[in-house]
């Protein structure tokens, strides 16, 4: 049986939590003629290198259209929960929000165009992942660390090869925030598992 919508949110409330944001945001900048939002908290190249280093977090929260928004918000749900109980609710936003700046980051770099999207901070989810299957090798089996590998692997491949494709993906955020993933997921420690009740 599937679970339902409630359960979800039990499962991963901070995640959903972040994914209410966006759709707020998003519907403030739909009532929002002027794009004053975008103009403030957009990832704008000159604007970060003159010190408005908010953008490079602030960038995650804004989305460029309803399809933008749902892929997006679609993607976190798939692997929000599952970090979320891996390191606990303060560490997988830590993940969400460093790792996606780092990802913007990345993106001043390599590309000038302005950018926005929660992807930055997603990919750093999934790096993550990458990190804990890399740090916890020896308590893994065999088969969960294929696992882990091939799904991730085959997320940043879709994407990246997406992105060659289409001209105006930012893979350079994407990686960066896979990368900070992978260095957060590496020195974090996840949440204890839970003792076992006995009586």
């Amino acid at each position: 049986m599937q679970p339902t919508l409630r359960q979800r949110i039990e499962e991963g409330p901070a995640t959903y939590a972040l994914i209410g944001i966006f759709v707020l945001v998003f519907l403030a900048t739909a009532l929002d003629p002027e794009q004053r939002l975008f103009a403030l908290f957009a990832k704008v190249d000159e604007r970060v290198l003159a010190g408005e280093v908010w953008r490079l977090v602030t960038a995650s929260f804004l989305h460029g259209g309803l399809a933008h928004l749902a892929f997006n918000s679609m993607a976190l749900a798939s692997v929000g929960p599952a970090i979320e109980r891996l390191y606990g609710r303060p560490k997988f936003l830590l993940i969400f929000l460093g790792g996606g700046a780092v990802g913007m980051a990345t993106s001043v770099v390599f590309v000038p165009q302005p950018s926005v999207g929660a992807s930055a901070g997603i990919f750093a989810l999934f790096g993550a992942l990458l990190g804990f299957a890399v740090r916890a090798r020896r308590r893994l089996t065999p088969q969960a660390r294929r696992l882990i590998l091939r799904d991730v692997g085959w997320v940043v491949a879709l994407n990246v090869g997406l992105g060659l494709m289409s001209g105006y993906i930012d893979n350079a955020a994407h990686l960066g925030g896979l990368a900070g993933g992978v260095a957060l997921g590496l020195g974090l420690r996840e949440r204890p598992a839970p003792a076992l009740g006995g009586s």
